[in-house]
């Protein structure tokens, strides 16, 4: 599945009723000059993965951010 609008709409799909997604990532700004970026991976930010998840039908849409000793990162979390 290369579109990740239908791969949350079909996690929300099978998710138990009152099941919670947790999707964790690096921000786009501390990957975007990493050569392995040039082979298509797709970054994205905190924005970008809230609005998915919201549009793929997830409820309470929430993100949190946290930062390690390499980067930032962001979890987001949604509710069916």
């Amino acid at each position: 599945m290369s579109d990740v609008g239908q791969a949350f709409s079909e996690l929300h799909r099978v998710l138990e009723e009152r099941g919670v997604l947790a999707i964790c990532f690096t921000l786009r700004k501390y990957l975007e000059d990493r050569e392995f970026v040039r082979h298509g991976l797709r970054l994205y930010e905190e924005d970008d993965v809230q609005n998915l998840l919201a549009s793929a039908g997830f409820a309470d849409v929430r993100v949190i951010n946290g930062v390690d000793r390499h980067r930032e990162f962001a979890c987001a979390v949604g509710r069916k």
